[in-house]
């Protein structure tokens, strides 16, 4: 830096030339000399500040930080931009001068505008330090405003912290479980109740839940050490009882030979006395291994045998060896086509594979060879089954046999029918057709379908037919089969467990032998008759009813089955009707008769399976009426007298012959419908009227003082 009285006659000098040199160059540059003069000026005027001669360096420096701060940045930014445009200019003018020629030490204005290129430089060297200054200035207020901020977030994160240090403490808090939450406490009702005042204490604890918790937890204690000694003493009687129980099943296991050996020397005795001990006991001995349903079929059917029906008999058939490895056996599968049976298979014949080197078979021979075991062992019975014979003297003998299927969990039964020889009736019958007799038993069951829902998918899942296909391999499942086996099927329901109830075969047992043994009997007489009425002879019946004082004149002229289909086509209106109120099926048995006596009346009888609980149904027709309108209403009116009120025939004489006693009843009312119409005019039968109402109704019904009234 240059002092004042250094500096001052440079400036005095410079003026003095740039007067000079101005005189002269007038006319080529005036303005633009004129304003670097003045900035020169102006730069120089602020050099001349008066400074203490003591510390001038820090003086300057402190001034010029002063400056700095206290200065315009943008007014600096604008003289900067414009001092570096007068260095530039006078760079111009002094390259300009230069190359005139003219030597710089001789030429006043060029010493000139070094002089004032230097102090600009100098003024731009100024601005410079002030830019520094007021960057360091703006770095240390901008580095101690981030420490501050720094030390506010450092704060932030340390309070954060606290506050999610506080959190995780009260969620542990929340989250604590004492050991008493885990004890299953009498609850309060029953403490008070039963615990004594001096642990309860209710006017303490019924206010104040920490001190109900701490006595219910000493009243807990209590109980507990209480059954604790209880369950100790127990446990010294059970091992008492343990003892006891070895020291007799030793003396049992002794005793097993010591009775075989007696029952072996007693054999001959109890054939003698025709006591079958031992035949019993081995069979008892093979009931253990059957399935559970035939296994409670045989319990019910030996003890109903014991005691209601000597003549009846209970056997176990079948191969007992294969049933014991049944029995035993561990990979019996409940279901059939499972995915994990699948993948059991298919590993097993990788594995197979392996130990053949690698040697592929068919694989779609080895899927339908699968397929058909599969359908095998759906269908396959178990190896035991359960025989009941059903014995009438002099009459009949029947066999049941009942098997089990456990892939589809329902129970079946194959019969047979033996008419001892006594007997004449026709044993070709279809009413007496094994696959026939046992229809509709004890609900509207013809046996084709399967009690059990579940079986149609397992069959569709193996792409087998309908289960009636397999019906007469296999046997019939009729519904009642299922509830004396202990099964509760019902129909159009789901069945909830597949576990057998002995309380449904209970409940079911002796129902269904009587049903049975009622339905082969009736089976038998209505073949009796139906053979009679082959012949064209009514059987007859002792009735009080039927037995009249009066002649009966009209005969049975033709009697003949016919099938089902015929009667559909002769009479498609009539029968649909009967049909829509289930009054006729196709099961029925359907037979045409002809009474004769001056006309003729064609009689339709429908018998239905469960005969005679369903009386036989009559359709009447005549084919030669001379008015067919006035015929059809009487035929109508017959028709009901005979449909309407069999019950007068079923409690007079046996049920059995039901079909007899209305054929019988149908020629007597003949008789009437004959004598009271306009053909006839003898009067044979005592009648008050002949007809009477708008339908003309004829007196069919007999009145006990021996003439007929009307309905």
């Amino acid at each position: 830096m240059k002092t004042k009285e250094e500096v001052s006659p440079v400036e005095t000098k410079s003026r003095r030339k740039s007067r000079s040199s101005g005189e002269h160059n007038v006319t080529s540059k005036p303005n633009k000399s004129d304003d670097l003069k003045q900035k020169s000026d102006a730069t120089k005027s602020t050099l001349k500040v008066k400074i203490p001669a003591d510390n001038v360096d820090i003086s300057i420096i402190n001034y010029e930080e002063e400056q700095a701060i206290t200065r315009d940045s943008a007014s600096d930014l604008q003289e900067f931009q414009e001092t570096c445009q007068n260095i530039e200019s006078l760079v111009t003018d002094i390259n300009k001068i230069k190359a005139d020629g003219t030597n710089g030490f001789e030429n006043e204005e060029l010493v000139d505008k070094r002089l004032d290129a230097m102090i600009l430089t100098a003024n731009l060297k100024k601005l410079n330090r002030y830019a520094q200054i007021r960057g360091k200035k703006k770095k240390e207020n901008t580095i101690e405003v981030k420490n501050k901020v720094d030390g506010l977030h450092l704060d932030l994160q340390n309070l954060l912290y606290e506050v999610m240090h506080m959190k995780k403490e009260i969620k542990k808090c929340m989250n604590f479980s004492s050991k008493d939450e885990d004890i299953d406490l009498i609850n309060v009702e029953t403490f008070y109740d039963e615990a004594p005042t001096d642990i309860a204490k209710p006017e303490i604890t019924k206010d104040d839940p920490h001190h109900q918790m701490l006595a219910r937890l000493d009243w807990e204690l209590k109980k507990r050490k209480e059954l604790s000694t209880q369950k100790n003493n127990l446990k010294d009687e059970k091992k008492k009882q343990v003892e006891e129980i070895s020291q007799k099943t030793d003396y049992l296991t002794s005793l097993k030979p010591r009775l075989e050996e007696i029952i072996k020397a007693t054999k001959p005795v109890q054939e003698y006395m025709n006591l079958p001990v031992c035949a019993e006991r081995l069979l008892f001995e093979t009931a253990q291994y059957l399935p559970r349903p035939l296994y409670v079929l045989y319990i019910q059917a030996t003890a109903f045998k014991d005691a209601c029906d000597n003549d009846m008999t209970v056997t176990i058939g079948g191969d007992f060896d294969e049933a014991k490895a049944y029995f035993h056996a561990d990979d019996i599968e409940s279901d059939i086509g499972s995915d994990s049976e699948v993948e059991k298979e298919e590993n097993n014949e990788r594995e197979n594979q392996k130990r053949e080197g690698g040697k592929r078979g068919n694989k779609k021979d080895k899927e339908k060879a699968r397929l058909e075991d599969h359908k095998k062992r759906v269908l396959k019975r178990h190896p035991l089954s359960v025989i009941i014979t059903l014995t009438s003297k002099d009459r009949y003998e029947m066999t049941l046999t009942f098997n089990y299927l456990p892939i589809l969990h329902i129970s079946t039964v194959e019969m047979k029918l033996k008419i001892n020889d006594t007997v004449t009736v026709d044993r070709s019958s279809d009413l007496l057709n094994e696959h026939m007799i046992l229809r509709d038993l004890l609900s509207t069951d013809d046996g084709k379908n399967s009690p059990n829902g579940a079986n149609k998918y397992q069959l569709e899942k193996l792409a087998m037919s309908s289960f009636s296909s397999y019906v007469y391999t296999v046997g019939f499942p009729y519904y009642w089969v299922q509830w004396i086996c202990g099964l509760n099927y019902l129909p159009n329901r789901d069945i909830k467990s597949y576990i057998p109830d002995s309380s449904v075969s209970v409940k079911h047992f002796q129902s269904v032998l009587k049903a049975i043994k009622s339905r082969v009997v009736a089976r038998i007489d209505l073949q009796i008759q139906l053979q009679q009425l082959e012949l064209l002879t009514i059987p007859s019946v002792k009735n009080s009813w039927l037995d009249l004082p009066c002649k009966v004149v009209c005969l049975l002229t033709s009697w003949k089955k016919m099938p089902y289909e015929q009667l559909q086509s002769q009479s498609p209106a009539q029968c649909q009707e009967f049909e829509d109120f289930g009054l006729l099926n196709e099961d029925c048995q359907i037979y045409r008769a002809t009474l004769t006596r001056e006309e003729a009346l064609q009689v339709t009888i429908a018998v239905h399976t469960d005969y005679p609980k369903q009386p036989p149904l009559m359709m009447l027709s005549m084919t030669d009426s001379d008015s067919p309108l006035t015929t059809v209403a009487s035929l109508r009116c017959l028709e009901c007298e005979m449909n309407a009120y069999p019950e007068e025939l079923l409690f007079q004489g046996e049920c059995n012959y039901i079909l007899s006693n209305m054929l019988k009843k149908l020629q007597i009312c003949f008789d009437m419908f004959v004598e009271t119409g306009p053909k006839h005019a003898a009067k044979d039968k005592l009648y008050k009227r002949r007809t009477r109402g708008r339908d003309r109704n004829r007196p069919y019904k007999y009145h006990n003082d021996g003439y007929f009234v009307h309905r």
